[in-house]
């Protein structure tokens, strides 16, 4: 016969036991969705630190202008957080498919007092950009001269900015290309 103390203990251990299998669940749900939104829309990768400052100045509103700006591939959310304190009734939107980088962007973001940014975990494939007035992202070039290119000739109304860090777009009317100093890359700005 099985004691009370005996009992006890089989109950959180198997308590312990559902917990271990639920947190490899996430892992694994997580590592599935890491890999399906890199085959879409290709791997995350930072914009480099000191790139943002000529980034978002490269933006060229007054600093109270209302606008929509989505960022593709928001990733950890520096870009989206540097647009959100320089335009601070700007509407800022992080897409990203990474359901761990976007939680994270939000953490950070909340913890940094931030009001004015939303970071959502989808493809940004099915994301609706129509309401955007600016679109960054940081892409390679087969994602924005194939299916992301075609979305934004569809979706973004005339007058949209599009901001384009390391990589041209096929396509579009450019209105500038930009050196960053010290080996920052390149900032391609469009307008469609």
């Amino acid at each position: 016969m099985i004691g009370c103390m005996e009992y006890i203990a089989l109950i959180i251990l198997m308590g312990i036991l559902g917990i271990l299998v639920a947190v490899a669940l996430v892992y694994v749900w997580v590592f599935i969705t890491d890999i399906r939104g890199w085959r879409s829309c290709g791997p995350w990768v930072g914009t480099r630190s000191r790139a943002i400052p000529y980034i978002v100045d490269a933006l060229d509103l007054g600093a109270d202008t209302h606008f929509v700006l989505h960022e593709i591939g928001s990733g950890d959310g520096r870009m989206a957080r540097a647009f959100a304190k320089k335009f601070p009734n700007a509407d800022i939107v992080g897409v990203d498919f990474s359901l761990p980088l976007v939680l994270a962007s939000r953490i950070i973001t909340h913890l940094k007092g931030i009001k004015n940014i939303k970071f959502i975990a989808v493809n940004a494939l099915y994301t609706d950009l129509s309401k955007a007035d600016v679109v960054y992202c940081y892409n390679l070039p087969g994602i924005l001269n194939g299916k992301l290119g075609e979305k934004f000739k569809k979706e973004l109304r005339p007058g949209t900015i599009i901001l384009s860090y390391g990589f041209e777009i096929t396509g579009f009317h450019m209105k500038k290309m930009i050196q960053i100093p010290d080996r920052g890359g390149r900032l391609f700005v469009y307008t469609i």
